[in-house]
């Protein structure tokens, strides 16, 4: 126990604040979850590499609230704008 948490605190509040429809929870979450969650990761980064089709998505650089959207539609999740923003600094 540090800082006064235990494990079982920090793995409750790790589960309540992770996107529910990208872990599909169960208690007994499985690799294969957390598998397609790396893997919807690696899409991401590989689609902001690669950067928006001018015409497809009419926009000619990614913005946090275009990558939001995108996201939407791909994989019927939500994510804030700030949440965006702290994935795309975390891969520097």
């Amino acid at each position: 126990m540090l800082n006064g948490m235990t494990r079982q605190t920090l793995r409750d509040w790790c589960i309540d604040t992770t996107p529910k429809a990208w872990t599909d929870f169960d208690p007994g979450r499985s690799r294969s979850t957390a598998f397609s969650e790396r893997r919807a990761m690696e899409e991401l980064r590989e689609m902001v590499l690669k950067g928006p089709d001018p015409v497809q998505h009419t926009v000619i650089r990614w913005r946090c609230v275009d990558l939001c959207k995108e996201i939407a539609e791909r994989w019927s999740v939500n994510v804030c704008e700030q949440t965006m923003g702290k994935w795309l600094r975390g891969w520097k």
